[in-house]
């Protein structure tokens, strides 16, 4: 996609500035499109994945500081096989690639993949069904 910018001092443009702007890889593909507020406590990358049942059904597209700088906005895009799991009301929180377990000197230790490891990710954890399914551009906060 390109933007043509026209000159801002009042004459007819004879030059116009060419700027590329790449839009995410899922740009063009159907599917629901959502921001998700969260404190900001945890690394979050872009296209980190969005996980139902340790199932990727998502990914997050952009990740930027809220408007007042009070936590992290994750805008976050689902396609459309998995859109009925969206919905007014589901709760989330952040994926923990590593888990540590420990009974007395018997240690347990569980790591992701090395994507998840370095980007992150987040996992639905309850998807209320009596609820509408989301529509694009809607935003809530998560639960951690």
């Amino acid at each position: 996609i390109f933007k043509l910018i026209p000159s801002k001092v009042g004459k007819p443009a004879r030059y116009f500035s060419l700027d590329s702007i790449n839009p995410p890889p899922t740009h063009y593909e159907r599917g629901v499109r959502f921001t998700l507020h969260t404190p900001g406590t945890r690394f979050i990358g872009v296209g980190a994945p969005l996980y139902y049942k340790s199932i990727p059904i998502g990914k997050v597209e952009k990740v930027e500081l809220a408007k007042r700088g009070e936590g992290v906005d994750l805008k976050i895009f689902v396609p459309e096989k998995y859109r009925y799991l969206i919905r007014r009301g589901d709760q989330f929180k952040y994926f923990h690639p590593v888990k540590v377990e420990s009974h007395f000197l018997n240690f347990k230790v569980e790591v992701g993949t090395l994507p998840t490891i370095l980007l992150g990710g987040v996992q639905l954890v309850g998807v209320n069904f009596s609820e509408p399914i989301l529509s694009s551009g809607e935003f809530w906060l998560t639960g951690e």
